[in-house]
Formats: C-alpha cells, sequence, structure tokens
C-alpha cells in the first residue's frame, strides 16, 4: 500500500499491524529524506516491525515520550529484503513513528504483534 510520509507528526498518515506492506516515500527532511507515519496500538504489547533499508527509527507516544525498543537488529535470516527489525513495547494509543534523516527516497514497512501470553 503505498503511502507518503509527513514532514511532521501533524497529519501523518496512519499504518497498522494488518500484515500489509507499506511503500513510504520518504519527503524532505533535515539532513535529507525522512517522515512520520503514526501507528495506533490497539492492545498492549510487543510490536514488530519491520524496514527494508537501513534508516534511523525514532518511536514516540502522541504525547511526545520517547520509546525505546526492546530489541534491533538489522537483518534478517528469514528475508534478505528486512534491513531493520525493532521489537517495541507499547501502550494502547497512537505512536509517532519517524524515519531519518537518511539519503534514501523510499522504504517499505510492516508492523505485526508479537506472541504474547494469556493469563488464565
Amino acid at each position: 500500500m503505498p503511502i507518503t510520509a509527513a514532514a511532521t507528526s501533524a497529519g501523518a498518515p496512519a499504518v497498522s499491524n494488518d500484515h500489509k506492506r507499506y511503500d513510504i516515500s520518504l519527503v524532505d527532511a533535515t539532513g535529507g529524506k525522512g517522515g512520520s507515519v503514526t501507528f495506533a496500538a490497539s492492545e498492549e504489547g510487543d510490536y514488530l516491525f519491520f524496514v527494508s533499508e537501513d534508516v534511523p527509527l525514532t518511536i514516540r507516544t502522541a504525547n511526545g515520550v520517547a520509546v525505546e525498543p526492546e530489541a534491533v537488529a538489522k537483518s534478517s535470516t528469514e528475508c534478505s529484503e528486512i534491513k531493520g527489525r525493532y521489537t517495541v513495547e507499547l501502550g494502547v494509543g497512537t505512536h509517532v513513528l519517524t524515519f531519518g534523516p537518511t539519503s534514501k527516497t523510499s522504504l517499505s514497512f510492516v508492523a505485526e504483534h508479537g506472541e504474547h501470553d494469556h493469563v488464565h
């Protein structure tokens, strides 16, 4: 699904963990190309973000609080197209994902909800 990242978090397009690949066009940003998208976590837990390019990724809550990834990898044994894999614990709510700065003009992005244990 093609989308264009926004220069700021205001008006940033939404991505979801709906098993779709988002082809994100980056826009002019300080230091090169970049941009923001939003991601709404419908439940608390670990989420996996996969990107096709090795670009910086910053994750913040809607209130601007930084969320540090629990784990970051620059490759995947399952898929050679993955150049970034981020495991992030998110609370319920909207988060802003900001890519860049980078020399890349676009990237592909996929989000998945991580495995979680259910308490019975």
